[in-house]
């Protein structure tokens, strides 16, 4: 059984402050965006043959974000995992729910936990972060110098996923911004900048990770339990279309990657895990469960690479990776979530248990 955590693939900016070509195509999923997603879905096929033979509906469970960029990904993804899908006229069927009360897919939005923009504002009160502002000063004034441009930190990270999108398709960078070129100095320095900031203003403490990553690992411990349980025999893929909002509390929580490590990356030259990466447009998390006909083990990916979460090897019992997600999350609870988030009504999908089944 595999289950696949995805980011979308190449989007327009969230903004064109800094590009008008892109005013448009406000945050849509690019046509760059379906060909990445459609090749990493023939990725994804190719590593599991025994898997994606034909596509049965028993087998596939899919559940998106409720907006277009994620919903449309998982229909590339899927049409490459399942070639000649598209012609069968057998989709699967993409699951969703009110991005207002998804707490699963969108649980860091002020929409769904109220609290979040609380917890974002005392991230940006830490040592740490003020840390990070005085180290990236000298990066503000060579923009500036630069481009004759001033601002703030946010908007730094604006203009660089501006760019990189703009970047990716192949367009020249307009102006003002045309002498920063991609790769030099002051490139990287922007690029770990945008990085480091949305990581760590969103996701960066303990309570915002574990916060976070609850629904979703809470999510996948359910089909995983219910497959090894026989409850749910048949399902063999579960497949999650989100952002990098979704990605990110899991590989923090899981110490894959993390603004602590970009950090280190960035200033020291050196990180202990090569996982230590953003997890920009098309990345992936996959978890395999694999039985040797006595034991059911784990093995976690991250964009490809096997991800040791310190079990013996890469591969965990799954008592070793139930104990990892469930320490991952501490006490949390539906109720203590609910009060954490500092939620105003009962969510249904809360009361259900949060399950996609």
């Amino acid at each position: 059984m595999v289950i696949e955590i995805t980011r979308h693939g190449i989007r327009g900016p969230t903004s064109a402050e800094f590009d008008p070509y892109w005013a448009d195509k406000i945050g849509i999923l690019l046509p760059e965006g379906k060909k990445q997603m459609y090749q990493l879905g023939q990725s994804v096929g190719a590593d599991y043959p025994h898997l994606f033979t034909e596509y049965n509906s028993q087998e596939v469970y899919v559940r998106s974000l409720n907006i277009s960029r994620t919903m449309e990904t998982a229909q590339a993804h899927l049409n490459g995992i399942f070639p000649g899908m598209n012609e069968d006229l057998k989709l699967p069927e993409i699951h969703t729910v009110d991005v207002s009360d998804d707490y699963l897919m969108y649980s860091f939005n002020k929409i769904v936990c109220p609290n979040a923009e609380n917890l974002k504002k005392a991230q940006l009160k830490t040592e740490v972060y003020r840390n990070f502002e005085k180290k990236m000063g000298s990066t503000l004034k060579k923009l500036f110098k630069t481009t004759g441009v001033e601002l703030e930190m946010h908007k730094v990270s604006q203009l660089q996923n501006t760019l990189l999108i703009d970047y990716l398709v192949k367009r020249d960078f307009p102006k003002p911004f045309k002498n920063i070129k991609y790769d030099s100095q002051l490139w990287k320095n922007l690029t770990f900048l945008h990085d480091f900031y949305e990581f760590f203003v969103d996701f960066g403490s303990h309570e915002q990770s574990r916060l976070y990553s609850f629904m979703i690992f809470e999510d996948i411990l359910e089909h995983f339990n219910a497959r090894i349980n026989e409850t749910n025999t048949k399902r063999k893929f579960v497949y999650y279309s989100g952002t990098d909002t979704l990605l990110m509390p899991v590989l923090h929580s899981l110490n894959v990657s993390s603004p602590e490590c970009l950090y280190s990356k960035f200033f020291n030259g050196s990180s202990e895990e090569d996982t230590c990466i953003y997890p920009n447009f098309g990345s992936n998390i996959i978890f395999e469960l694999h039985n040797d006909g006595s034991e059911y083990y784990v093995l976690m990916k991250y964009n490809d690479m096997e991800v040791n979460l310190g079990c013996s090897d890469p591969y965990c019992s799954f008592e070793e990776f139930q104990g990892i997600l469930l320490n991952a999350i501490g006490d949390m609870t539906h109720e203590k979530y609910s009060e954490e988030c500092q939620l105003q009504k009962k969510s249904k999908m809360l009361e259900s248990g949060g399950l996609t089944y």
